[in-house]
């Protein structure tokens, strides 16, 4: 649970609250996919997904460019 939060916090940018709502909303729903999939590595997945946001917007998704 801790994890999902951090990774919220990091994608949504830190102090944005409309941004970590709909985070959260993308990487459950994104979780529950990855779970009914691949349970197996459906984390690896949302860490993934992490990297690549962080590699192409380094400030988060919802972060000033």
């Amino acid at each position: 649970l801790i994890i999902y939060a951090f990774i919220i916090v990091v994608i949504a940018s830190l102090g944005n609250i409309t941004g970590a709502y709909i985070t959260s909303l993308l990487i459950g729903v994104i979780s529950s996919l990855a779970t009914w999939l691949a349970p197996e590595i459906d984390i690896v997945i949302i860490y993934l997904i992490t990297i690549i946001i962080l590699l192409l917007r380094p400030g988060g998704l919802f972060g000033e460019r």
